[in-house]
């Protein structure tokens, strides 16, 4: 294992393990604007079964995916993060806002890739990617050889104190849980080539 990666590995609870702090007045008043608004999921989300949250550190739980398409609705956002009803299901989750996402990108941003108006574009996207990306993305796993693209919806995006610039580094940095730690590293042609600690 490469140095850097075990450093991250090692290191990864340290930061992982922060708590989660509570949402600041001003970014609720920017995400006000959100409430009762219906959205699409542009990824796959793994929550917490048992307490239906998730959390913006994109935990990769396993036993559990709500998955990219799905249609929810903003009930609410305050302190403890926002409230998403998934609206097929009527499943009610909390999104909690990890202290660092805030400060690394604002929140807003970091919705916008979450969640989008229109689903068409992305449907047509996920159909020209190539079967072995397909398959990833509905299992909701990351794959030796998956583009880069496939494991953003697969996975979701990693998180932004971790990876600031997914699209130029080729070494992203995720989170199983609050304590465990993987990294999936891409080639110079943007292909996954290694899993480094990764669960499934």
């Amino acid at each position: 294992m490469r140095l850097a990666n075990w450093i991250l590995v090692a290191t990864g609870a340290i930061f992982a393990s922060l708590s989660l702090g509570a949402t600041p007045a001003l970014a609720i008043q920017s995400l006000g604007g959100m409430v009762g608004q219906t959205y699409y999921l542009a990824y796959n989300l793994h929550p917490d079964p048992e307490r239906n949250t998730l959390s913006s550190v994109n935990y990769q739980l396993d036993g559990a995916m709500i998955p990219w398409g799905t249609q929810v609705k903003v009930l609410g956002v305050d302190r403890r993060g926002m409230r998403l009803e998934a609206v097929e299901s009527k499943k009610v989750y909390l999104y909690q806002f990890h202290r660092e996402t805030g400060q690394t990108l604002a929140l807003s941003d970091h919705l916008a890739k979450l969640l989008v108006k229109d689903i068409s574009g992305l449907k047509k996207e996920v159909s020209a990617l190539p079967a072995l990306d397909q398959r990833g993305i509905k299992e909701g796993r990351v794959k030796l050889g998956m583009t880069k693209r496939g494991t953003l919806i697969a996975i979701g995006h990693p998180p932004e104190f971790a990876t600031p610039n997914p699209e130029s580094d080729n070494t992203w940095n995720y989170w199983y849980n609050r304590f465990r730690t993987f990294i999936v590293n891409f080639d110079d042609k943007g292909k996954v080539e290694g899993l480094t600690g990764y669960p499934f």
